[in-house]
């Protein structure tokens, strides 16, 4: 009778080992050492005992065994969102991964909860929360032969195996009109704005990237609730193309600086300029930066980008001798990323003195809701440059949530007035006044305003009239390469 067992078991053992190995590439590391593990003690156990039966090793196997099976329980904690109970990203992404290892065709569904912030800073943290579980029980119902995953604070994703017979769910259809009705949480009903998307694997999209586009990625809308599938989602392809072009252009160093005149209204001249980075990829053509700035901002390379705009400004600063054409320093925009970096002051420091440029020669950009975001983060490194010789200047101001408290602390030369500042002032008073009042008050302080956009005379006169020093805009130049601006610049001036 024993024998009869010993060749069940065998056989179970074998059907085991075999699944084992034809799904080797879908299961985890961890899930492989796991089951290598009780491989190997239940048939090391099971053999002793078979050999020397009066050796009572089986049972012990087993039990050591089942640690094993523990293991691989307990390390499914760690796929769980904590707040929802549903699958988080970790475990979304060993999925996707797994089915495209073993070549199942499935459909995956993103929902973006895109007004969520609004309503994350009007409840508490337990209303919070409780609008992300609202969502998660619904899609668990509504979804419920689906895997259904959190895979960040304000989106979920929808796993659906393709069944073979080509029937459509309708799933994405559902959640659109589900999102269009109001959501009841806390005795409270909300109407949570989603944008859903919902694309074939591998039909429509393919790679690893693609994937995380679609999950990741934001989309334009008009209407509180969008649902994009099919050819709306062709922006995914072109995103990742365009990563591939700034990766590109990275190693190679490809990006081109223009430069837009900046204008003194005291002296009359141009005095400064911008540096504007732009991308020309050879499959592409012209990027706009509108496009490739948040993707590198998004895939943190925006590090690198700024990095090589910084040392081509400077190598035309030593190229060209910039005070001669009576210009004092280019303005250089300083993203929050860079500021993150500890050391960034030793790195500014080492590529001035690659060119041998000073910091006068460079005014750095900072935008305003920068200021606010990360402040604690990166007053320290902002003080380091400061120390260095290194000037600051607010961006877009109007835009963001500064405050002159703020605006003092980080002790800026220029406050840069946002260009839709301008626009409002020419069709309402309000805002003509408060712009008009701005420039003033920074007179009042000696503090340098430039104003951004000035496309016409009557905008022109409006905010020299107010006290604005600088002016920037279409009405005396675009963006221009370094030869064009080189030939401006000696042409207004006169030098």
């Amino acid at each position: 009778m024993s024998w009869v067992i010993y060749c069940i078991f065998t056989s179970y053992l074998v059907i085991g080992g075999f699944y084992l190995v034809r799904y080797w590439k879908a299961v985890t590391p961890h899930t492989r050492t796991a089951l290598c593990y009780v491989f190997l003690i239940v048939v090391m156990t099971s053999l002793i005992q078979l050999i020397w039966p009066f050796i009572v090793t089986e049972l012990f196997g087993e039990s050591i065994a089942l640690t094993g099976i523990m293991m691989l329980i307990e390390y499914e904690d760690d796929l769980l969102d904590s707040t929802t109970q549903i699958y988080n990203r970790k475990a979304f992404f060993i999925d996707v991964n797994n089915l495209r290892r073993t070549n199942h065709n499935f459909r995956l569904i993103s929902i973006r909860l895109t007004n969520i912030d609004a309503y994350q800073r009007m409840l508490s943290a337990r209303d919070d929360d409780s609008i992300a579980s609202a969502i998660a029980r619904y899609l668990k119902g509504v979804a419920y032969d689906c895997n259904i995953y959190r895979t960040s604070l304000i989106s979920f994703a929808i796993i659906e195996i393709d069944n073979g017979k080509n029937e459509d769910s309708h799933l994405p259809e559902i959640l659109r009109d589900r999102f269009m009705t109001s959501w009841h949480v806390e005795n409270m009903d909300l109407q949570i704005s989603a944008a859903i998307l919902a694309a074939k694997v591998p039909e429509e999209i393919r790679t690893r990237q693609d994937i995380k586009t679609l999950i990741d990625t934001g989309v334009d809308q008009e209407e509180p609730v969008v649902l994009l599938k099919g050819e709306d989602l062709s922006f995914i392809s072109r995103r990742t193309e365009i990563e591939k072009a700034i990766r590109k252009a990275i190693e190679n160093k490809s990006f081109t600086v223009y430069y837009q005149p900046i204008y003194n209204t005291h002296t009359g001249r141009i005095t400064s300029a911008e540096a504007r980075v732009r991308l020309i990829d050879d499959k592409l053509g012209f990027i706009s930066p509108g496009d490739f700035i948040p993707i590198a901002e998004k895939d943190g390379l925006i590090h690198d980008v700024d990095k090589i705009v910084l040392e081509k400004v400077c190598a035309f600063e030593q190229k060209h001798n910039i005070r001669k054409l009576g210009l004092e320093h280019i303005h250089v925009n300083l993203s929050v990323f860079q500021l993150l970096s500890k050391d960034l002051n030793v790195q500014y420091a080492e590529i001035l003195e690659k060119y041998n440029i000073t910091p006068d020669l460079l005014n750095l950009e900072i935008t305003e809701s920068a200021d606010v975001n990360a402040r604690d983060d990166f007053m320290p490194v902002i003080y380091k440059l400061q120390n260095q010789g290194f000037e600051f200047s607010c961006d877009d101001f109007g835009t963001g949530y500064s405050n002159l408290s703020n605006i003092f602390q980080m002790n800026y030369r220029i406050i840069k007035m946002d260009k839709s500042l301008l626009d409002t002032a020419a069709i309402n008073d309000s805002s003509r006044i408060f712009l008009q009042d701005t420039l003033h008050t920074a007179a009042k302080i000696h503090m340098e305003t430039l104003q951004e956009g000035v496309e016409t005379a009557e905008q022109l006169k409006m905010v020299t009239d107010a006290g604005c020093d600088l002016i920037q805009g279409y009405y005396f130049s675009k963006p221009l390469d370094s030869d064009n601006f080189l030939k401006y610049v000696c042409a207004f001036n006169r030098c």
